[in-house]
């Protein structure tokens, strides 16, 4: 009930926008300036009652908060008020074609808001958060024992007044240590609760103190016993956030392929359903019967390409960030500069063969890698219950089959391009991005195959797989 609640607000946060490109009768740049005025007053309330609303029902439901202020954060990440304070801005200038656009992507980010707030992935989503604490941590750990490190290597000079210097300046040091300690601790607890690291980094922060302690009397008695005890501390909390990291890695596995061949078939449809309406509009064209393409259509059809585009780098930036797959993050990305190039067209207005055909391509290429990837379900039932190698085995397989599809697309292109005179500008590029690809895809093909093949997958099987 609480989600539903929620998201009637963004529903109606949506609907004041959508009113904007109503097309037919004549609409004042007052009454736009007014509305998205309104539109911005109700964004900055949704937020403000998302938080109240998470605050109030963090005891009762816990989950329902957590989604809430997850939609909160992302929000604000994204500058939603901010950049709808811009659509404002243009409206008033006079630049309504850049307003338009603008509010477009307002709206695809206010439906994502939605999505996340209505998501039955909420335990994903946790997970994915709790994964960044977590290598933020370790980051932050990192530096510190190279700090704690350089510490132990310390000595105090004979001269009296160089050790005065010594002592006040190390304390210096060492405090600056402590209370970037004491920062990382709520982090630290949030993130990895269940390890021994948030106690061991509390006795870093404890023998830090016991040597400040000494350092204000100017002596070395116990000061490297008490700076060893923090870099022990500091060691162990940072394997504890690493062996959480590790174990965190391998429950977010089980998602990442779900939900990549889900993001996958969702655009092949998408995408499919526009190339007819493409396709039908060019007979309509060559025909000269039925209603011409509008302005209204290639619009829908740019929104479209900006989504695609979006799903499939965000998809790669997902497998990228918890290292689901070295092979299949770059051909996301391979795959979204097909929508940025469909994207162009549209926003050109451009209804060609060509156009259609990149369509076309990016489906192929979907359907192809769908295939590739259901298909390693049938091999994983060669190998033995329980033997972790050969899964990882048959999961390289998969990517190095995926890669080698994309590569020989790659190299299709190259062929056709080489026939086409280098003086057109739209050749170059196409040629540079040929290059780049295939550099690209060669160098993580011949990583992953210096990690070999399993004795239950050989080189020759790949022609059945």
């Amino acid at each position: 009930m609480i989600d539903l609640r929620v998201a009637a607000l963004v529903c109606l946060l949506l609907t004041p926008l959508a009113l904007a490109q109503t097309e037919g009768e004549p609409v004042r740049k007052e009454d736009l300036v007014f509305r998205q005025k309104r539109t911005l007053q109700q964004m900055e309330e949704l937020e403000d009652r998302m938080f109240q609303l998470a605050e109030k029902i963090r005891a009762e439901t816990p989950d329902h908060s957590a989604r809430l202020l997850l939609a909160l954060q992302r929000s604000r990440e994204e500058l939603i008020v901010d950049e709808m304070n811009e659509v404002s801005k243009l409206i008033e200038k006079g630049s309504l074609v850049e307003a338009d656009e603008q509010q477009r992507k307002v709206i695809f980010r206010l439906k994502e808001l939605r999505e996340l707030i209505l998501s039955t992935e909420l335990d994903l989503l946790l997970k994915l958060k709790r994964l960044r604490q977590l290598n933020d941590s370790l980051r932050v750990l990192e530096d510190l024992r190279q700090e704690s490190t350089a510490l132990l290597k310390r000595r105090a000079p004979q001269a009296e007044e160089e050790r005065t210097a010594f002592f006040r300046n190390t304390q210096r040091l060492q405090s600056d240590l402590m209370s970037r300690l004491e920062l990382l601790d709520p982090k630290l607890r949030e993130a990895a609760p269940e390890t021994v690291a948030p106690d061991r980094l509390d006795d870093s922060v404890k023998a830090l103190k016991a040597a400040n302690s000494l350092l204000a009397q100017s002596t070395e008695e116990g000061l490297e016993t008490q700076w060893q005890a923090a870099d022990t501390g500091l060691r162990v909390a940072h394997q504890g956030v690493l062996g959480a990291r590790e174990e965190l890695l391998l429950e977010l596995q089980r998602y990442i392929r779900s939900a990549m061949v889900d993001a996958f078939l969702q655009i092949i449809e998408v995408q499919g359903r526009v190339n007819r309406q493409v396709e039908e509009f060019m007979e309509r064209e060559r025909s000269g019967e039925g209603r011409l393409v509008s302005a209204r259509d290639f619009g829908e059809w740019e929104d479209r390409a900006i989504e695609i585009g979006d799903r499939l780098k965000n998809a790669g930036q997902l497998m990228e960030e918890t290292e689901y797959s070295l092979a299949l993050a770059p051909v996301a990305r391979f795959f979204a500069e097909y929508a940025d190039e469909i994207r162009g067209n549209m926003r050109s207005k451009r209804l060609a063969g060509d156009v259609l055909a990149t369509g076309q391509r990016l489906v192929e290429d979907l359907e192809g890698a769908v295939t590739i990837l259901a298909e390693e379900a049938k091999w994983a039932k060669r190998a033995p219950p329980g033997d972790i190698e050969a899964f990882k085995q048959i999961k390289l397989l998969t990517e190095l089959n995926v890669l080698r599809m994309v590569q020989a697309r790659v190299r299709t292109d190259t062929v056709r391009l080489s026939t086409l005179p280098l003086s057109d500008e739209s050749v170059q590029r196409n040629v540079a991005r040929a290059m780049h690809w295939e550099a690209s895809i060669s160098a993580v093909t011949l990583l992953l195959e210096a990690r070999g093949y399993s004795k239950y997958l050989k080189p020759e099987d790949e022609a059945d797989f």
